[in-house]
């Protein structure tokens, strides 16, 4: 299955997310803070990157905008969890590449909806 990269400031997102992924078949790794994610990207290659969007320092708009930027990172999927209302939150990010927004509370069924969805071309 996909390999998963997780970016959240919450370490009960830490503690929830990751048994249900593991459970369809993922492999799953995660950092609680923004600048981690660059290094796990370049030395993992995960087939999809969930991440928060909002979090202290960098916030997830930002990294998204960084793994854009950056060559071997700038096609891996996107999937962003927010407790903001979606509608505030999609304008701010380019969405015609691979990225889908999921509101916290998330529930399994649709998480693993969307990491089958975007990682389908993995």
């Amino acid at each position: 299955m996909a390999s998963i990269l997780l970016v959240d400031d919450d370490p009960f997102i830490h503690d929830v997310l990751p048994p249900h992924l593991r459970a369809a078949g993922h492999a799953v790794s995660s950092v609680l803070q923004s600048p981690e994610a660059f290094e796990k990207v370049r030395t993992l290659r995960p087939d999809l990157v969930i991440l928060d969007m909002e979090m202290p320092g960098m916030g997830g708009e930002d990294v998204f905008k960084q793994l854009r930027e950056h060559g071997a990172a700038a096609d891996i999927p996107v999937l962003f969890l927010s407790s903001l209302p979606l509608n505030r939150q999609v304008g701010r990010v380019d969405m015609a590449r691979n990225v889908r927004f999921l509101r916290k509370p998330v529930t399994a069924a649709d998480l693993l909806a969307a990491v089958k969805e975007l990682t389908a071309a993995a």
